[in-house]
């Protein structure tokens, strides 16, 4: 009974073994992927490319040099929006990306702290990450990841309060403190989408439009880098397993060499002498 379960512990611990040799190859790929074509981008100058919300307006609502010491940052702030499928149809959910990209000094830790506050009102943390190993950073929702920082957090009984600060920890520390003022009328990507959609085509939109950009689906094939390990994985997993079955099925069928022989036999001789 023991056999069997200890065999089906190992067939576990196999399969455990190619799930993780999946997703580490898959990451590992999608990374390379980003880092190669996102150097590329950089050197062309197309922050475009790093946006990862669905619609955008590509004119910041807010864009400067931040200095802190040696450290030098570019701050863009973009208003962008997603289009949310329900059970009445579609809803247009809009709010804010951020993008930094730091040009001079030692590099931000990967995550940080980013604190927005609203006319003293609604104060919201984010979680600030460093964008596949490249001088560039995002903000995004600690809980959900999402990119979009949402309209509707900033809003206190209903009504939208001004953005008026931007505040960078670092550990517990206050990196810098980036005066705003994002009001509501910056907001104009949802209104625009919502215009398409009900006095236009009647449908969510598939391209660029006016001022509102689509941000294109980036498909990252891996499935040569991940076919490759696993046939590799599976090569080893068979050896393995092959010696490790046939070394016990074998186990004390070889003769025994003179010496232990000798030893077997000494130990039956006083063996019986104690009898």
């Amino acid at each position: 009974m023991i056999k069997y379960v200890n065999r089906i512990i190992y067939a576990l611990l196999i399969a455990m073994g190619l799930m993780l040799v999946y997703n580490l190859t898959d990451t590992y790929a999608r990374t390379l992927y980003l880092e190669e074509q996102g150097q590329i981008a950089l050197e062309n100058n197309d922050l475009s490319y790093f946006i990862s919300v669905r619609f955008y307006d590509a004119t910041p609502v807010h864009q400067e040099t931040v200095t802190v010491g040696d450290v030098s940052i570019d701050l863009y702030i973009y208003q962008g929006a997603y289009v949310q499928a329900t059970d009445s149809g579609y809803t247009v959910v809009d709010g804010l990306y951020v993008l930094m990209h730091q040009t001079a000094g030692a590099a931000l830790t990967d995550f940080f702290t980013v604190r927005f506050t609203s006319n003293n009102v609604v104060t919201q943390d984010f979680m600030g990450v460093r964008i596949a190993g490249l001088p560039l950073y995002s903000v995004i929702e600690e809980n959900t990841h999402a990119a979009l920082i949402k309209k509707s957090l900033f809003d206190s009984d209903g009504v939208y309060q001004t953005i008026t600060n931007m505040t960078i920890f670092q550990e517990t520390d206050v990196f810098a403190s980036i005066p705003l003022s994002i009001d509501n009328t910056q907001f104009t990507v949802k209104a625009a989408i919502e215009d398409y959609m009900i006095n236009n085509h009647g449908d969510v939109p598939d391209q660029s439009f006016g001022e509102v950009t689509m941000a294109p689906v980036i498909e990252i094939d891996t499935r040569s880098l991940v076919f490759r390990n696993i046939a590799i994985y599976i090569v080893v997993a068979v050896g393995v397993t092959y010696w490790i079955f046939k070394a016990r099925k074998n186990l004390g069928k070889k003769e025994p060499t003179v010496g232990v022989q000798q030893d077997i036999e000494k130990l039956g001789e006083q063996h019986r002498k104690e009898r």
